[in-house]
């Protein structure tokens, strides 16, 4: 089966991945990965480095989708793809370098309800900051002790005057609330989110683009960490060599499409 069928490439990601789901077609999939492939590679190259690791990533974060969207609930593919590309880049460092797997690593958050956690806050700042002065004082206070700051139950309750009881539920509800009000800024930021395509990539890195559409793209690129963290990528190479291993990755994709 060819990797694109002529009457799916048209299709919006939530029904790529929802036909997805229902059929396990991977050519499905395929057009998914394909629409951000040069993303991915972006993004493996700054993070690997090596040509060669960074095709066997991206071919990795492939095989590692097939199951994964199976089971997971996306609701926007991008932003969810971004995370799992991510991990995947941190976890290959940190096998290169023999630590332990799970340190520092950038939370897989697969479902929305389960983002906000002790161990994913981090990664999330620029959303929480704006949600943070969202929430009533006694919240805003023990949340940013304790997870900011990193203070434990007791020493919150000993800064913040409050009894421990009390901060355990301010912390607890602060969390819901922030739960809610970051899902709730993930899904506008989604609806305008902007996605580039290689040829875009390949007429900035050329110089093709004229002055106001490569501001706009450049714009666009510095709101949206995925496109911008892969054009870095781009940047640190020569442009003939990521064309060339995007082609030797798409011919593989192909082959593992039945």
């Amino acid at each position: 089966m060819a990797l694109f069928g002529s009457d799916i490439k048209s299709l919006e990601d939530a029904e790529l991945v929802a036909r997805y789901r229902k059929t396990e077609d991977s050519q499905y999939l395929g057009v998914l990965y394909d629409r951000y492939l040069h993303l991915i590679y972006g993004l493996c190259i700054k993070y690997l480095g090596s040509r060669e690791d960074s095709q066997d990533a991206v071919m990795g974060i492939y095989e590692q989708l097939t199951k994964a969207l199976l089971t997971s609930e996306v609701e926007h593919f991008k932003s969810w793809l971004y995370i799992v590309a991510k991990n995947f880049c941190l976890m290959e460092i940190r096998k290169r370098k023999g630590q332990d797997e799970k340190n520092n690593l950038l939370r897989v958050e697969f479902s929305p309800e389960e983002h906000l956690n002790s161990d994913g806050l981090d990664s999330d700042l620029d959303a929480l900051q704006g949600c943070i002065e969202e929430l009533k004082q006694e919240q805003q206070l023990c949340v940013t002790l304790f997870y900011l700051q990193k203070h434990s139950y007791q020493e919150v309750a000993s800064k913040s005057g409050l009894s421990l009881k009390t901060v355990k539920s301010a912390i607890q509800n602060g969390k819901r609330n922030l739960r809610i009000c970051v899902e709730r800024q993930r899904i506008e930021k989604d609806r305008r989110t902007y996605r580039s395509s290689q040829e875009d990539f390949e007429r900035y890195l050329n110089d093709e683009m004229l002055s106001k559409e490569a501001h706009a793209f450049e714009k666009a690129t510095l709101e949206d960490a995925f496109e911008q963290e892969a054009l870095e990528g781009w940047e640190s190479q020569d442009l003939t060599d990521s064309k060339e291993d995007l082609a030797r990755i798409r011919a593989k994709v192909s082959r593992s499409t039945p």
